[in-house]
């Protein structure tokens, strides 16, 4: 169905070897998916479909079908596992936005991609979703606690099976797929996330961003950045 090619070289990062993306394969399209070679100002947004709950307006990047990037390697901030949440399982892939100058750098890149989708919003709101919408009702990437003692977190979903299995194909450093268990807290992890949509709920009056987590290589921070990746 797919797959990506990732190759390891030199790089300056905090004096490491840094992972170079060379192109994904997602039905026949090749896309280049690291987040660092993807620029806010390319994102587009599609016409709004409207249902019973609120209005979608699909994400995409110019000269692309699908909006999809890959992660550096971070910590998880807590586990990768189902919960139940008014009745129905869920799930969330959560990395910490901290540790020196890779985390910095990611963090900026999605605050980055924050600003954009509010400026579009700003822009084109009434056109997509029929009312102006507020900055403070604007989709937030970037999840800051309120506790100034606990990290920044960049959260995205992960698809779970009626059953309560986790949906993510996860492989350990030697490229080995692995069951979604061992993706535990502090797990170093790099991710491959396709940004999908804006919804906007006519509950909340809020527009909020789907980020999904389709693919997970976890492993010591060394091992990642210099084996290829996913498969």
């Amino acid at each position: 169905m797919y797959g990506a090619h990732i190759f390891s070289g030199e790089g300056s990062l905090e004096g490491s070897l840094v992972i170079y993306v060379i192109s994904y394969l997602f039905l026949g399209v090749s896309i280049e998916m690291l987040y660092s070679q993807i620029e806010a100002s390319d994102i587009t947004i599609g016409a709004p479909t409207k249902s019973e709950f609120g209005i979608k307006c699909f994400i995409a990047l110019k000269g692309r079908k699908e909006f999809i990037f890959q992660t550096p390697t971070l910590p998880l901030a807590w586990d990768v596992a189902p919960k139940v949440f008014n009745g129905k399982p869920t799930c969330t892939l959560s990395m910490v936005l901290k540790g020196g100058a890779t985390a910095a750098q990611f963090k900026s890149w999605l605050e980055q991609i924050e600003e954009q989708l509010e400026e579009s919003i700003a822009a084109d709101g009434v056109k997509m979703f029929g009312v102006t919408i507020a900055k403070e009702a604007c989709p937030v990437i970037v999840k800051v606690p309120a506790n100034p003692k606990y990290s920044a977190t960049f959260n995205a979903s992960v698809d779970v099976e009626p059953d309560h299995t986790v949906s993510l194909a996860a492989f350990d450093k030697d490229r080995r797929q692995i069951d979604a268990s061992y993706l535990t807290k502090g797990t170093p992890c790099a991710a491959l996330v396709k940004m999908t949509h804006l919804f906007y709920s006519f509950a909340t009056k809020k527009v909020t961003v789907r980020l999904e987590a389709t693919q997970c290589l976890c492993g010591g921070q060394e091992v990642v950045q210099q084996v290829c990746a996913f498969v």
